[in-house]
């Protein structure tokens, strides 16, 4: 009793904050009010002389980068998915690392300038901007491809400014067309011309159809999740981008332990082709 007595007015060690950036402090879309509806393909052109039909769900995971415990268990879903990394996240290389050694697809999340201006005043030296040059943009583009390894293909993380502007997607892509790589438009703009820029250029593209997560609560991703099981029984190709909200993560370890679940296809089939290789198939 003494003992005890003695501990309890001892001076209790605080406890170290933890410093470590967390992905709820991420803006990581730049709506309004809800994301724009997106029907399969919407958007883009599609290309000439293509003769399959694309179905399927494809599901990406952005933001990553920050939390590797939240990595580590997307990972351990064992199904098909892309883990779009932030460049200017703290752990770009280990993120992409873990993913290539687990199968998945390594995507950079590319930071583009939003429209809602709050979020302009946080943009980091990783954002693409109204204002480059095409020299400036690709400097900034390898610059953020340099900080993220193993990288397949592109999305944009915000951008509902900039993926408005022709000239500065056409230049984009360009420059991704050098790079070999495909580009998925997230299509944070109703208004966008990402991903007609992207097929346009000939790259391998798609565009996005399902927010998993735009609300964190229950009923609202238990919708979504709805969405994409009638998109997969009615042989339609849709793709899911979802974040790595512990939220999120407990929805989709209950999802797909469910029986009857919604089967994921790796994105690289729900691409459309590159309108060159079409061109040359046929020809």
């Amino acid at each position: 009793l003494l003992a005890l007595a003695a501990g309890m007015l001892l001076p209790s060690r605080p406890q170290a904050p933890d410093l470590r950036p967390s992905v709820a402090d991420i803006p990581y879309e730049d709506f309004h009010v809800a994301p724009p509806v997106v029907t399969p393909d919407a958007g883009a052109i599609p290309p000439a002389g293509e003769g399959r039909h694309l179905h399927g769900v494809a599901l990406i995971v952005d933001d990553m980068g920050y939390d590797l415990q939240a990595l580590r268990r997307i990972l351990a879903l064992d199904v098909p998915v892309a883990i779009a990394i932030l460049p200017d996240a703290p752990h770009p290389e280990r993120s992409a690392e873990m993913a290539r050694d687990a199968g998945q697809m390594v995507m950079l999340h590319l930071p583009m300038e939003p429209d809602t201006e709050k979020y302009r005043l946080r943009m980091s030296d990783a954002f693409l901007k109204q204002g480059m040059d095409k020299a400036t943009m690709r400097r900034v583009l390898l610059r953020d491809l340099a900080r993220v390894p193993y990288v397949e293909g592109v999305n944009n993380h915000m951008g509902s400014r900039l993926t408005r502007m022709e000239a500065q997607m056409e230049w984009l892509m360009q420059l991704l067309d050098e790079e070999g790589l495909f580009f998925v438009d997230s299509r944070t703009s109703a208004r966008s011309v990402a991903a007609a820029k992207a097929a346009e250029a000939g790259l391998p593209w798609a565009s996005r159809q399902i927010f998993l997560d735009h609300r964190l609560d229950e009923a609202y991703m238990q919708h979504a999740w709805d969405q994409a099981l009638a998109c997969q029984s009615g042989r339609r190709a849709c793709i899911v981008i979802a974040h790595p909200h512990p939220e999120t993560i407990d929805f989709l370890e209950r999802k797909l332990a469910e029986s009857g679940r919604l089967t994921l296809t790796p994105l690289r089939g729900l691409l459309h082709p590159s309108q060159r290789l079409v061109a040359r198939s046929d020809s």
